[in-house]
């Protein structure tokens, strides 16, 4: 019995596979169409904009752990501080162990796109309290555009990221009904 709703894609795609009596060439096609679905291609430009990002959330992870030894501030700036060490280092630690396996699963991505995503809209709050706390001092406040504007970017990421993960969930759908629609043409007896 094929489940309904697979959690694991690597049985998912056994079972489609599996369902039909399929010639060799079409077997290479499904597997390449659900590879293309389920994980990342490998290119050099993927790789190198991988190893820029990786580059760039070391930089803030070294820049973040120096400020949070050498300056001290007040609670917004240690909480400014820690979240974005927090959201550099998971994105960091993601990066590597997917620069480092065979394939690289899509959701890996989004994920990044999700972490800082909820990073810089804490971020927007942070420095929104922050600005409320010195509503005298206008720089304060005015830091907050440049914030907002780290936050729309990092939205607009995220967002392209969530419709990209809607449209391969679709196909991958698509697949599931094909897949028990064959499951289906299997049980009926052929006339």
């Amino acid at each position: 019995m094929i489940p309904q709703n697979p959690q694991n894609p690597d049985l998912f795609r056994q079972n489609l596979v599996d369902s039909q009596q399929l010639t060799p060439a079409l077997r290479d096609a499904y597997q390449q169409q659900l590879d293309a679905i389920l994980y990342e291609p490998r290119s050099t430009k993927n790789r190198a904009l991988a190893i820029t990002l990786l580059l760039i959330c070391l930089a803030v992870v070294a820049a973040e752990i120096r400020a949070l030894i050498i300056y001290s501030g007040p609670p917004f700036f240690y909480a400014a501080a820690a979240t974005m060490l927090l959201a550099c280092s998971a994105a960091a630690a993601w990066i590597i162990r997917d620069l480092f396996r065979p394939k690289v699963q899509r959701q890996s991505a989004f994920r990044i796109a999700d972490l800082f995503f909820a990073a810089s809209w804490i971020l927007v709050v942070v420095q929104a309290l922050r600005g409320l706390a010195a509503s005298s001092n206008p720089a304060s406040t005015f830091d907050l555009l440049y914030v907002l504007t780290f936050a729309g970017v990092c939205t607009a990421w995220s967002l392209a990221s969530r419709i990209t993960a809607a449209e391969l969930a679709a196909r991958e759908n698509s697949l599931r009904l094909e897949l028990r629609l064959a499951t289906l043409a299997e049980r009926l007896p052929r006339t």
